[in-house]
């Protein structure tokens, strides 16, 4: 119903006026799922078929991005078997299908700690900066996962606190 809001509206709204009728209350999400939700409506497909194209495609997303983030810090058979745990815990699946914007903010988290593990600072404060875009809390979350990987990885210490500060400056908007 956001996406379809941005869609009446015709772009970013700050109120959400499809809720809380007759005056509508403060859009509350970041809104880049919304966005891309919307490009995929804006190409044709019905609002039913969005939502199952998102759903279906978040848990092989989080599992390609959780194998390839783990097998590029540690190793590829660790990567082989935390997939293999993720993908046999039907919980996890409901919450990741269930929970799309917080999903995709863990996917462009794990994105950004690959870029930073592989000295590629920029990008993993954009990636960081789009998880902001997408759930403040989780990603929240995930820049507190990002300096605790800096604490731990001396190599990778000023790489991991620049990204955050910009993470936080081009997230700053939504603040």
């Amino acid at each position: 119903s956001v996406a379809n809001g941005f869609s009446i509206a015709g772009g970013y709204v700050p109120q959400a006026f499809w809720e809380y009728a007759p005056v509508g209350r403060p859009h509350l999400y970041p809104p880049l799922l919304h966005f891309i939700m919307l490009g995929l409506s804006k190409l044709g497909l019905s609002w039913i078929s969005v939502g199952r194209l998102v759903e279906c495609l978040l848990m092989p997303s989080f599992l390609l991005t959780l194998g390839f983030t783990v097998g590029r810090l540690h190793s590829s058979g660790a990567a082989f078997f935390t997939v293999l745990v993720a993908a046999s815990l039907f919980s996890l699946y409901l919450d990741v299908s269930i929970l799309a914007p917080f999903t995709l903010a863990v996917i462009l988290g794990l994105l950004a700690l690959t870029a930073i593990h592989g000295g590629k600072t920029i990008t993993g404060a954009i990636l960081l900066s789009l998880a902001f875009h997408t759930h403040v809390y989780m990603a929240g979350m995930l820049a507190l996962a990002v300096l605790a990987y800096g604490l731990l990885t001396p190599r990778c210490r000023v790489r991991a606190i620049v990204v955050c500060l910009l993470a936080a400056v081009l997230a700053s908007p939504l603040f």
